[in-house]
């Protein structure tokens, strides 16, 4: 992850936590890819999955998902029987 990258994310989590601004979740993905462009990013960075889901921004339109967890993995049961 490069430091604009960083930054981008780093963004999106910050004002996200801000009330007044995080009510629009789309709205705030345009605002964060403004940001992108003005750090002279032609596209806006790609975000892990499991990051979008604890942030709360999966499936918001205009957020790029890259590979991530998307789920935990299923608990296995080691107890011998």
């Amino acid at each position: 992850m490069t430091n604009k990258e960083a930054a981008y994310q780093a963004w999106l989590g910050y004002y996200k936590s801000q009330k007044k601004i995080a009510r629009d979740t789309t709205r705030l993905v345009e605002l964060a890819n403004e940001f992108s462009r003005s750090m002279g990013l032609s596209i806006p960075p790609a975000i892990p999955v499991n990051i979008l889901g604890k942030m709360g921004l999966k499936n918001v339109p205009g957020i790029r998902v890259a590979p991530g967890f998307d789920k935990k993995p299923a608990k296995r049961n080691y107890r011998s029987r």
